[in-house]
C-alpha cells in the first residue's frame, strides 16, 4: 500500500487508476522530490531545496492540528506529502519552498528568519498560510466568517497561500480516513467544508486533480455506503471493460488519423463524486447512470478540434443536446474543450472531450500552466475578476451569514452565457436576471434600471436569463435601487451594490439627524453651528472622540452613540441652556404620552430605555412581539411576523415582553369588512363595535362589486383580546362576508 493512502479506498489510490485521478503518490524523501521537480522546472536551486528541508527538520515541523500530526517515526511525513501535492500541481519553486517551511513557524522571528534565508517572497507566502491557520484554530462564533474574509485577502495578495491550503486539506482528509470513526463529527465537518468551499476553490483555479481528490475523499467520509456502491460498480467496469476501453480508444484514433488528424486518445472512468452528483440531481440510482466512461482526444491545433468533432459525429451518432463548446465560450477558470456524447461501440453512450495540448495543460494544472514568476521579484497576483468581486462583498455586506452565503454562492460554476446589444459575451450564474446583467456592466446602469429587452421583447427585471439571450437594459434617470431587488438578484456584485446604496442612504440620514440634533442643542445656548465649523471647534471635538471628521461626529450623534447635550456641555461648560417648552398635542396629556410604550413593554436586560410601537405592524398587547434597536430612537416594538423586521439586521433584534395586556392605553388598528350592500348595515356594524367599548376613530367606504360594500374602520382598542372579540362578533352578523385586520 502506498504511503499516504493508508485507510483510503484502494480505488482512490493512484496505482489502481490513471495518475490524473489523484494528486500522486507522496515523495518518500527529498531526493525523490527533486527528481519530480526536474520534470517541469528547468532551473531550480537544489541546494536551497535541501536547506529548506533541513530547516523544517531542525524546527520539528510540529503541525498544530490533531488530525494531521506527523508520525513519531516520520515527523516530516506530512510536510513531504503536502509538498508532493504542490509539485504534482506544477507550482513554482517559491511555493514549493513555502510548502516545506509553512509548518515550521511558531513566532514572528521564525518568519523573519525564513525571509533572510529563503527570500522575502517565500516568507510572505508562509506568513499568509500561518495567518489562515491561526484563524482556523480559533473557537469564536465568527470564526468561519473571519476565515473566509482572510482567504479572500490572501487570494488578493498571493494565490499561492490558497494553493498550499488546498494541499493541506487533502492531507487532512486522507489522515482522517486513515483514523476511521475516531473523530466522526469533526471529520464530517472537515468533509463538508471540503465540498462546499475547498473543492470549488480548486476548480475556480483549474486544479482538477485536487478538486477530484477532495470531492472523492469527502464523499467516502459523508456517504460511505453510496461510495462503496459506486466503487464496486466502477471496479467491475474497469476489470470487465478494459478491452472495451482499449478497443474504443484505438477506434477513435484510427478514425481521426484516417482523416489526416493526428491525435492522442485516453480513456477513463468518471470520478465518484461526479457520478454521485448526477444521481442526486436527476434523482436516479446507479443502475440508471450510463455514461460512466469518458474519452479524451488531444489534437495539435484549434481547427483540428472542430475537424475531429465533425469526423466523430459522422462516425457515431451524437446524443441530442449534449454538445458543449467551451472553446468558443471558455469557463470562468480558463477551461477550454469540446464536449460531446455519442452512441459508441456496442450501442453504449460515451462522452468525448476534444482539446489541444495547450488546452489540456490549462485544464489539468489551471493557473499553474500559464502563471510564471520571476525570481527575486515580488510575485504579482494574476488578474482574477472573481477575487475582485468577492473583495467587493466586504464593503456592502455587514451581515456575517450573508457574507458566507455569498462567498460560497460565487464559488460554484453553474453559468449562463448572454450577450450585450453589441454582441459582447457576459457570464452570469444560472438563474441570473437582467438586473444582475445591468450591474455586471456598470453600477450606474444597475441603479437606474427600470426594465429590459431580451431578444427584442420587453421583460421585467426579475426575468430569468437563458443561454444565448441578447440583453438590453432600459434605464431612467429617476430610478433608484429598491430593497425588493435583493429578493431576486443572484450575483454577489448586484447584492453588494444594492446594499451599498442603502448603506449610503442610511449614513446620509444619520448625518442629517445628528447635525440637526446638535444644532438644536446649540441654539438653546444661542451658539451658531456654522461658526463652530468655520473655527475648527467641531473638528477638534470629533478628534477628541477618536473620529476622523465632523461628518462622522454627526453620524455618531444620529445613531445615538453620542449625546449632543453632553458634547455641547464639554465645549461650553459655563453656558446655561434656555428651557425648552414642548406643547402637548390637543386632547392628550403628557403623562399619558410618556406611558404609551415603556409602561407596558419590558426590554430584556435594559431599563429606562426609549420604547415605541412600530407603525408598520402596530402590535397590540397580547400579540407575540420582538424588539429592534434603532439608531437614535430607542427600541421599536414589532409583531413577530412583521415582514419589515424580517428584512432588518438580525443582530440588532432584542427580546421584549408585555408587562401587562390589561391597560387603559389604546392602540389604533384598521379593519376591513366586506358585506352585503343593504340598509342598516353600517349602523349595525358601528353598534357592535361600540358595545365592545372600542372607539371608531375614522371610517370610509371603498368601491366594491355590485350588491356588496367594503367598510374600512380605524378603531382604538386596548389589546388583542378586545380586537379578536370584535372581529368574531362582526363575522357572526348576517350579510357579513369577510372581516380582517389590515
Amino acid at each position: 500500500m502506498e504511503r499516504g493512502y493508508e485507510g483510503i479506498s484502494p480505488t482512490l489510490q493512484p496505482q489502481r487508476w490513471a495518475a490524473e485521478r489523484t494528486t500522486g503518490i507522496p515523495a518518500r524523501n527529498i531526493e525523490e522530490l527533486k527528481t519530480r521537480l526536474e520534470t517541469y522546472l528547468d532551473d531550480f536551486d537544489a541546494d536551497l531545496l535541501e536547506a529548506a528541508y533541513e530547516y523544517a527538520r531542525h524546527k520539528g515541523a510540529e503541525f498544530r492540528w490533531d488530525d494531521i500530526a506527523g508520525d513519531e517515526d516520520d515527523p516530516l511525513g506530512h510536510v513531504l506529502e503536502i509538498t508532493s501535492i504542490l509539485v504534482a500541481s506544477r507550482l513554482d519553486f517559491s511555493c514549493i519552498l513555502a510548502g516545506l517551511l509553512h509548518a515550521s513557524v511558531h513566532t514572528e522571528a521564525d518568519i523573519a528568519q525564513i525571509g533572510e534565508r529563503f527570500g522575502e517572497e517565500v516568507a510572505q507566502i508562509v506568513r499568509g498560510v500561518c495567518e489562515l491557520r491561526r484563524i482556523s484554530l480559533s473557537v469564536s462564533e465568527n470564526t468561519q466568517v473571519e476565515l473566509y474574509r482572510e482567504m479572500v485577502v490572501a487570494m488578493a495578495q498571493d494565490l499561492r497561500v490558497i494553493f498550499i491550503e488546498l494541499a493541506v486539506r487533502i492531507v487532512r482528509l486522507r489522515r482522517s480516513l486513515r483514523e476511521g470513526a475516531r473523530k466522526g463529527s469533526s471529520r464530517c465537518t472537515l468533509a463538508r467544508e471540503s465540498l462546499e468551499v475547498y473543492a470549488p476553490l480548486a476548480n475556480r483555479f483549474g486544479f482538477q486533480a485536487i478538486k477530484v481528490e477532495l470531492e472523492d475523499l469527502a464523499l467516502q467520509i459523508l456517504h460511505p455506503e453510496t461510495f462503496r456502491e459506486i466503487e464496486a460498480r466502477l471496479t467491475e467496469i474497469v476489470l470487465a471493460r478494459e478491452s472495451y476501453i482499449e478497443e474504443t480508444k484505438e477506434s477513435i484514433r484510427k478514425t481521426l488519423e484516417a482523416a489526416g488528424i493526428s491525435c492522442r486518445v485516453t480513456g477513463r472512468v468518471k470520478h465518484y463524486y461526479s457520478i454521485y452528483r448526477k444521481m442526486v440531481k436527476k434523482n436516479i440510482d446507479l443502475s440508471q447512470v450510463y455514461d460512466l466512461i469518458a474519452f479524451r482526444v488531444i489534437v495539435p491545433t484549434l481547427p483540428d478540434c472542430y475537424g475531429a468533432l465533425g469526423i466523430i459525429h459522422a462516425r457515431w451518432r451524437p446524443v441530442p443536446g449534449r454538445l458543449k463548446d467551451y472553446i468558443a465560450v471558455p469557463k470562468s477558470n480558463g477551461y477550454q474543450s469540446l464536449h460531446t456524447s455519442v452512441i459508441g461501440p456496442h450501442n453504449e453512450i460515451m462522452e468525448i472531450q476534444i482539446r489541444t495540448e495547450e488546452m489540456h495543460q490549462i485544464a489539468e494544472f489551471g493557473v499553474a500552466a500559464h502563471w510564471k514568476y520571476k525570481e527575486g521579484i515580488e510575485a504579482a497576483v494574476p488578474e482574477d475578476q472573481w477575487t475582485k468581486t468577492i473583495l467587493e462583498l466586504q464593503k456592502g455586506t455587514a451581515d456575517p451569514k450573508a457574507y458566507v452565503d455569498l462567498f460560497r454562492l460565487d464559488l460554484f460554476e453553474e453559468e449562463v452565457y448572454v450577450f450585450t446589444p453589441n454582441g459582447d459575451l457576459r457570464r452570469l450564474p444560472r438563474g441570473a436576471t437582467p438586473l444582475d446583467f445591468a450591474y455586471s456592466i456598470h453600477t450606474e446602469i444597475g441603479d437606474r434600471a427600470v426594465g429590459a429587452r431580451v431578444n427584442g421583447r420587453i421583460v421585467p427585471l426579475r426575468y430569468e436569463l437563458k443561454n444565448g439571450d441578447r440583453v438590453e437594459i432600459i434605464t431612467s434617470p429617476h430610478q433608484n435601487p429598491k430593497k425588493d431587488w435583493l429578493k431576486f438578484v443572484k450575483t454577489s456584485r448586484a447584492r453588494s451594490k444594492i446594499r451599498l446604496y442603502f448603506k449610503k442612504l442610511e449614513r446620509e440620514r444619520l448625518e442629517k439627524e445628528g447635525r440637526e440634533a446638535l444644532e438644536r442643542e446649540l441654539k438653546r445656548r444661542k451658539i451658531s453651528l456654522s461658526r463652530l465649523v468655520r473655527q475648527g471647534e467641531l473638528q477638534r471635538l470629533a478628534e477628541a472622540q477618536n473620529l476622523r471628521s465632523v461628518e462622522q461626529l454627526y453620524i455618531q450623534i444620529g445613531n445615538g452613540s453620542l449625546n449632543p447635550e453632553r458634547l455641547v456641555e464639554r465645549l461650553f461648560p459655563h453656558e446655561t441652556p434656555e428651557a425648552e417648552i414642548v406643547p402637548p398635542r390637543p386632547g392628550v396629556s403628557s403623562r399619558k404620552r410618556s406611558r404609551k410604550a415603556h409602561s407596558i413593554v419590558q426590554v430584556a436586560g435594559l431599563e429606562n430605555v426609549l420604547v415605541h410601537f412600530a407603525g408598520c405592524c402596530k402590535p397590540l398587547p397580547g400579540d407575540p412581539i420582538t424588539g429592534f434597536i434603532t439608531r437614535g430612537r430607542g427600541v421599536s416594538i414589532h409583531h413577530e411576523a412583521c415582514q419589515a423586521i424580517l428584512d432588518l439586521d438580525p443582530a440588532r433584534r432584542i427580546d421584549v415582553r408585555w408587562i401587562s395586556t390589561d391597560t387603559t392605553i389604546t392602540q389604533r388598528v384598521r379593519i376591513e369588512i366586506r358585506a352585503a350592500d343593504r340598509p342598516g348595515m353600517l349602523a349595525e356594524v358601528s353598534k357592535q363595535i361600540s358595545q365592545h367599548e372600542a372607539n371608531i376613530a375614522s371610517g370610509h367606504i371603498k368601491p366594491a362589486e355590485p350588491g356588496e360594500t367594503i367598510l374600512v374602520f380605524e378603531l382604538e382598542v386596548k389589546n388583542r383580546r378586545q380586537l379578536d372579540q370584535i372581529l368574531e362578533r362582526l363575522r357572526s352578523l348576517k350579510g357579513i362576508y369577510t372581516v380582517k385586520q389590515k
